[in-house]
This record gives structure tokens, sequence and C-alpha cells, in this order.
């Protein structure tokens, strides 16, 4: 949800941007959003890949709308983190189970 309430307050000021370029070969402004693979596959649990799945959705369907606007839409994976969590899942046994046995 704090995604999509992110873009929506991001959204018009983007376009403002895209109106303001009076240059025809200046890139667009891009959103960009975060995401995972866990959005095409399974990982860690049904919450997380609904989640990220919902993000490329919305990055891909926002770009469709903006598009007219001049704004341009992306996603990025930055793949495996080594976050305290994802860290404290190797030392408690759980990692493999829960990532599908991906090397972190």
């Amino acid at each position: 949800r704090s995604t999509y309430a992110t873009c929506r307050v991001a959204a018009p000021i983007m376009i403002e941007t895209a109106n303001k370029q009076n240059d025809e070969r200046k890139r667009p402004p891009l959103l960009c959003c975060i995401s995972s693979f866990g959005g095409k596959s399974y990982t860690f649990n049904v919450a997380y890949g609904v989640g990220k799945a919902g993000v490329d959705r919305m990055a891909q369907d926002m770009g469709y709308q903006l598009k007219k606007y001049g704004v341009a839409t992306t996603v990025l994976y930055p793949g495996l983190v080594k976050t305290e969590a994802n860290l404290q899942m190797v030392v408690d046994g759980t990692w493999d189970e829960a990532s599908g046995n991906l090397d972190l």
C-alpha cells in the first residue's frame, strides 16, 4: 500500500516535470519501483510473493496510464540482499527452505 501511496503523490510531480521539458530529445521522467523476482516465482511466503507481484503489475499499469503524459515507469529487482533478517535465517537454519535453496 505504501508503494501505491508514494507513486500517487509522485505522479503529478512527474507529469509537471515532463510538461516543463521543451526538448524532445530529453529522456522522460522515470518513476522507479523496487520489487523482487519473488513476484514471479515462489520465495519466502504467499504474502511476500503477492506483494511483489502487485508492485510489478502496478508499475506496468502506471506506465500505460502515464505514457500519454510523458512519464516512464520501471521496476528494479536488486537481487538477494544480506539483511539482518536473512542472515538470521541462515543462522537459524531456515533460509534454504524459505528461499528455495537460493545462495545468500
